[in-house]
């Protein structure tokens, strides 16, 4: 599998939700090096072979375990769950590609073994979610055009967005999330007029 298709799919808006995502920059680079591993030996390793691949980090990867960002089952396999759901997916198209080729029986003899190419299905499924903006970004550029906007109302757009993969009211993927908000901004609601009973926030406030 690594042979055909020496990468994997990544995203910034599932890294920055991990569990991760709240570890130390030398965890995160482990886990990472782990991950590239674990996806060359076709997502199949032990604890142990981890251990002598990364002899020098054992208290690191003892702490990974712990924290359930790689699981461990009761054989001792390791599991990273979200490459494991990506070879699957790969592992039935190269099989369904052999079965077709075999059936048609004009296939070359060179390309007996299917090589598994990065069809637009699996490399742009998620192509939208990597455009996808952390909350606080959407919130600030939102503030910044109009800081009496509702941030009730705002955050129940950026999720009803990214719950709906980041499409729009009309179902349509969102290719400028900055463009697509000025837009929406203007059916929002406003924060409650303050009658003087209390001083209004100030932008800079919001994020304190």
């Amino acid at each position: 599998m690594a042979k055909e298709l020496p990468y994997f799919r990544f995203t910034s808006q599932e890294w920055q939700n991990g569990l991760i995502s709240l570890e130390s920059y030398h965890l995160k680079g482990l886990y990472i090096d782990i991950c590239a591993y674990y996806w060359v030996q076709n997502c199949s390793i032990t604890k142990a072979m981890l251990g002598k691949k990364f002899r020098d980090a054992k208290t690191e990867l003892n702490e990974l375990v712990k924290l359930g960002i790689l699981k461990l089952d009761k054989n001792d396999n390791i599991t990273i769950t979200f490459l494991d759901e990506q070879f699957d997916v790969l592992s039935n198209k190269r099989k369904a590609r052999q079965l077709a080729g075999q059936k048609g029986g004009k296939q070359k003899s060179s390309n007996a073994k299917a090589k598994l190419k990065q069809n637009s299905s699996y490399k742009d499924k998620d192509k939208d979610k990597d455009n996808i903006p952390a909350y606080e970004d959407f919130k600030a550029y939102a503030l910044s055009k109009d800081e009496s906007i509702s941030l009730d109302a705002l955050k129940n757009k950026y999720d009803s967005w990214v719950e709906n993969g980041w499409k729009n009211g009309y179902d349509k993927p969102i290719k400028n999330w900055k463009s697509t908000l000025l837009n929406t901004m203007s059916h929002l609601p406003k924060q409650p007029i303050n009658n003087g009973l209390q001083k209004p926030k100030k932008l800079k406030d919001l994020y304190e």
